[in-house]
């Protein structure tokens, strides 16, 4: 047997109650592997509602069939008295929550926080019951596992389990698991490192030692969680600093953007170093802080940075003087279309389109021809009316090998007013796509 949803499993289900050992260990063995690979990449309530109907024998599962899965391995058992508990009947998910309260294996976790939100209010009262006294019987970090339910549970609709949740918050977040937990995180997904380092906002303002376990971690949208926090460090220089030489222009550009009006000037320099960082965010914020600051002569900033070629910044030097270039700076833009680096070459036609607003430049054509596709793609949008004023030269390229060129061609061809070039375009396209 084979399945590949965990949302076909109750077709899988009723084997589990087949004669045949052998098809019934089988059907339990996939079930179980199937949710353990995918239980935190699915839809629960999905989930929940493609279990509500499950057969055995051929008639709807009973409360009274629900003895047979516990001959199964304890971790297996959970599962299909967990899948059991999603039933439509109310008898058949009470039986099902009473069997998993016997049992000790964190992979009843999601079935009895699914079951807080049971629409018959006794099954919901006594899974609360259950999960407040199962708090201490699980590690930490088998709660943690399903963060995503304990934030679907503040958003439950038959009751209110803020209470709850916010116990079951401070159980995970307590300081004797914190090391344990913060070793697990390293190699667990993003969303769960923003749920646990979200939740420990208040031992953040007190602790500098998790400030920098914050600042070291591996995901950007973590790390940027620290601007809210170094503000209030006796070490403010030195995070402030960790967060501006940051390696994802998320976090420098919020570090920067948490400057306060009345202190800009304070950090004028800062942002003059910023003008030449490779964020084209960043860069532009920059420039806003700086004319409130009364300085407007960047072109010649980076002119000068230029010469004294600082090599670390090189790229972020350039692109920044593209974007302040204007139209007598032409000759010295399309000698950067020939730029080694493609963001360069990108930002030079971007330019190009800027300063000269009347005409297309015939670089574009080489634009065309890119090595980079980034770079194509920005060529391939000339408007018609300037489109057509090189409009041969276009033609031209349509006998270029390259599939990717071609297709380029073609689309700018299809919005050419001229039939000429519209007819051309659509031969060349129609055997293009016949080979």
């Amino acid at each position: 047997m084979q399945i590949e949803s965990i949302y076909q499993i109750p077709l899988a289900y009723s084997h589990i109650f087949s004669e045949n050992s052998t098809i019934s260990r089988q059907s339990s063995r996939i079930i179980c592997s199937l949710i353990n690979e995918t239980y935190n990449k699915i839809s629960w309530i999905r989930f929940s509602e493609s279990c509500r109907y499950i057969y055995a024998n051929g008639r709807p599962l009973l409360a009274s069939d629900l003895q047979q899965l516990e001959i199964f391995p304890d971790e297996e058992s959970t599962h299909l008295l967990g899948i059991a508990s999603m039933n439509a009947s109310g008898y058949v998910r009470e039986s099902a929550m009473l069997a998993l309260e016997k049992l000790s294996n964190p992979h009843s976790i999601p079935y009895l926080l699914m079951r807080l939100n049971d629409w018959v209010p006794n099954i919901r009262k006594k899974a609360l019951s259950i999960c407040e006294h199962k708090i201490q019987v699980f590690h930490p970090i088998d709660w943690l596992k399903y963060y995503f339910l304990i934030q679907w549970l503040g958003k439950a609709s038959r009751t209110c389990f803020s209470m709850f949740q916010q116990k079951l918050i401070q159980y995970i977040i307590q300081e004797k698991f914190r090391r344990e937990i913060i070793e697990y995180l390293r190699v667990n997904q993003v969303k769960a490192n923003l749920f646990y380092w979200k939740n420990l906002s208040s031992e953040l303002l007190t602790s500098d030692e998790l400030i920098d376990e914050l600042l070291s971690n591996k995901y950007p949208e973590v790390r940027v969680l620290g601007v809210k926090y170094f503000t209030v460090s006796e070490n403010y220089d030195k995070y402030f600093n960790i967060l501006c030489a940051d390696k994802s222009s998320r976090v420098r550009y919020a570090a920067i953007k948490s400057i306060s009006a009345a202190q800009m000037p304070i950090y004028q320099s800062l942002f003059e170093q910023m003008l030449l960082d490779i964020s084209e965010k960043i860069r532009e914020y920059s420039r806003f802080v700086l004319k409130s600051l009364n300085i407007h002569d960047f072109k010649v900033i980076y002119l000068r940075h230029i010469k004294t070629d600082l090599q670390s910044k090189r790229l972020g030097i350039f692109l920044g003087w593209l974007e302040v270039a204007q139209a007598e700076d032409v000759q010295e833009i399309e000698n950067l279309t020939l730029h080694q680096s493609s963001k360069v070459r990108l930002g030079a036609y971007k330019a190009l389109s800027r300063v000269t607003l009347s005409k297309i430049p015939i670089n574009y054509l080489s634009g065309l021809t890119d090595s980079n596709g980034k770079v194509r793609k920005y060529c391939a949008q000339i408007p018609v009316d300037m489109a057509n004023d090189i409009q041969e030269e276009i033609t031209i390229l349509l006998k270029d090998d390259r599939p990717e060129i071609k297709r380029l061609v073609i689309t700018i061809m299809l919005g050419l007013k001229t039939r000429y070039t519209q007819k051309l375009c659509m031969l060349h396209q129609a055997a293009f796509l016949s080979s």
